[in-house]
């Protein structure tokens, strides 16, 4: 039979760990599990700091997130300072270790493995996704789930993500894996010592968890502060057609933001730029001051709050058309969003101000020429916006079969057509910036279906001459119509 190793039989006891060494390993696992706990704890402050976009949006957590991780963070933190503290402890000169030698090299070896490689690991795994999704602003799908209401920045009511099980199971895994060797040689022996580690971890893991080294909701609003969505709690315009400007190549994007005055329900909106309250004349003289040219090089985003009046829009659009700024866009939000709203910062609408707001000399040719040119039109499709559809010729319309009509009617008339969109004062900007994006989706898909029967792609993938020759075939011809102008030419 057999002989059994004499260490499988080996009480724990037999270490021979003296009351100096123990105390000195508790100071020194104490002091390691704090510092590795506050390395964790500061480099993810440093990824969000790397999250914060030109717009000051960064990565926001909820307190319940925060104690998450924190948890989380000091529980692995606390495991490696335990086996610091344990290596201390039983680690002596090779000489000294007599009959348990081979026992302590093996624990002293599990040990160390469980630091390094975890460490190692750990460290590729989290600075490389977190340096990746921070600095390319993937960060915002990642840490921002569909359920996390736009209007609120601080609060979440998703308590952390559904990935929260990986760290649930990477503290258990750490914790096991440092008794392994332990428990081969000590069998049920070691079970006490391990429950009373267990009870430990959990105390001390508990309480350097309440430690926060930063004041991170000060840091949330030290930079939210200078963000004028979270500020003034914009809402944007919800479309179903949109451009992504995060790659746009082109000159600079320049935000002007448009927001409810919350003393007047219906009031003039207040227009900021660059932070600072300004008339669009002030922004214009400040712009020309930098560049002569700079509405030529440089393109400016509108983030209009859903609910203003349209009354108050066109008295902006006349503003641009004095300034001779008649291209720009929208700043908009896909109306079926699979993520937070500030997913989609980048998302814009390209729009013109309407031809009656540009100068004097345009504005006289359309007084001259509008009824000669309504003649000359083989289709004028008479086009309102509606809450509950579309007024096409009168006829309320749902999306569907609106798209399909308009564009039959285009297919057939273009480019001898055109589309008469009436717009009422008081209507908000978000029915008229969705009425502009379904018609340029119509627009878009006209074209694409004609590029890919001529050239078998779509209409953006085809060069500049061959674009050319379909937009002229299919222009979008938009002629809007305010209160003001309806009576007078209708």
């Amino acid at each position: 039979m057999p002989l059994k190793p004499r260490f499988l039989h080996t009480d724990i006891s037999e270490l021979r760990i003296s009351r100096q060494r123990l105390v000195g390993g508790a100071v020194i696992g104490l002091l390691y599990a704090f510092a590795l706990y506050g390395l964790l704890y500061m480099s993810r402050e440093v990824m969000r700091m790397m999250s914060v976009t030109r717009n000051h949006d960064l990565w926001v957590m909820s307190d319940a997130e925060v104690n998450f991780y924190n948890l989380v963070f000091a529980f692995i933190a606390v495991i490696f300072g335990f086996s610091t503290g344990f290596l201390f402890c039983v680690e002596r000169p090779r000489k000294a270790f007599g009959q348990l030698r081979y026992q302590r090299f093996s624990i002293i070896n599990d040990q160390r493995a469980l630091n390094w490689y975890f460490l190692s690991a750990y460290s590729k795994l989290a600075w490389g996704l977190g340096t990746v999704y921070a600095a390319f602003y993937c960060y915002r799908n990642f840490f921002y789930p569909y359920d996390n209401p736009y209007e609120n920045f601080l609060q979440d009511d998703n308590l952390f993500p559904s990935y929260k099980l990986i760290y649930i199971l990477i503290v258990i895994v750490l914790f096991l894996q440092m008794w392994t060797t332990i428990r081969q040689v000590f069998k049920n022996k070691s079970l006490k010592w391990m429950l009373v580690s267990m009870l430990g971890l959990v105390i001390a893991g508990l309480g350097l968890s309440r430690v926060n080294l930063v004041d991170y909701n000060a840091v949330n609003e030290s930079i939210l502060k200078n963000n004028v969505h979270y500020t003034y709690k914009i809402e944007l315009p919800n479309v179903t057609y949109h451009r992504s400007d995060y790659f746009r190549k082109g000159g600079r994007i320049n935000d002007i933001y448009f927001v409810q005055n919350s003393n007047e329900r219906d009031g003039a909106p207040m227009m900021l730029f660059e932070g600072r309250e300004m008339s669009f004349k002030e922004i214009s003289d400040e712009k020309k001051a930098r560049s002569e040219y700079w509405w030529h090089q440089e393109e400016l985003r509108l983030h209009f709050h859903r609910t203003i009046k349209m009354k108050h829009v066109w008295k902006v659009f006349k503003e641009m058309g004095k300034e001779g700024v008649y291209k720009f866009s929208f700043a908009v939000v896909k109306i079926r969003h699979e993520n937070d709203k500030r997913y989609y910062h980048d998302y814009s609408l390209p729009a013109q101000i309407p031809i009656q707001h540009r100068d004097s000399f345009i504005r006289s040719l359309i007084e001259e020429s509008y009824e000669e040119e309504m003649e000359n039109m083989d289709d004028i499709i008479e086009v309102r916006h509606s809450k509950s559809g579309y007024f096409l010729d009168g006829i309320l319309l749902e999306d569907e079969r609106f798209k399909q009509t308009i564009r039959e009617r285009i297919e057939k008339s273009s480019p001898k057509y055109v589309i008469k969109f009436h717009v009422k004062d008081d209507a908000n900007i978000e029915s008229y910036v969705q009425t502009l994006s379904l018609l340029r989706e119509i627009h878009q898909g006209i074209m694409d279906g004609h590029a890919l029967l001529k050239y078998e792609q779509k209409e953006k993938s085809l060069d500049y001459e061959q674009r050319k020759e379909i937009r002229k075939k299919y222009p979008l011809a938009v002629f809007q119509i305010t209160e003001e102008m309806e009576a007078k030419y209708e």
